[in-house]
């Protein structure tokens, strides 16, 4: 896990935050230090979630694809050559469930962003096929 997290502050450039989330509790904010991995990994078998996110000022750069699987992770993020793609930072989040923070070399508009991570107009439905 310190490994993980290590991995982590190099993608942000330090410029991140930890949270854990109970979904009946709400939300709260952990220091992304070595000595708080055993709480999260506890808190995590607990069926809580912990959330990664970029500091406000960098989060523009960054895209966060969410929900994935590993056929999907292989087509789209994967180079020939079975290597992950420039900018990327794959997480499996649940057995099979991952998610995928892609780094931008621009700022993103939110619109952009759902741009991106809308899906794909069919051209039968586009012109009426």
């Amino acid at each position: 896990m310190e490994n993980i997290l290590y991995k982590i502050s190099r993608f942000f450039y330090n410029h991140f935050s930890l949270a854990v989330l109970d979904e009946k509790a709400g939300r709260w904010i952990v220091k992304p230090e070595s000595k708080n991995i055993p709480y999260l990994k506890a808190e995590n078998a607990n069926g809580r979630h912990i959330l990664v996110k970029p500091d406000p000022h960098m989060e523009p750069y960054y895209l966060l694809v969410d929900d994935l699987n590993i056929n999907q992770i292989t087509n789209h993020h994967k180079s020939s050559d079975n290597f992950f793609k420039y900018g990327r930072m794959v997480v499996e989040t649940s057995p099979g469930n991952y998610q995928v923070w892609i780094h931008s070399s621009r700022p993103l508009s939110l619109t952009e962003k759902r741009y991106w991570l809308s899906p794909p107009v069919s051209t039968a439905t586009t012109f009426g096929g």
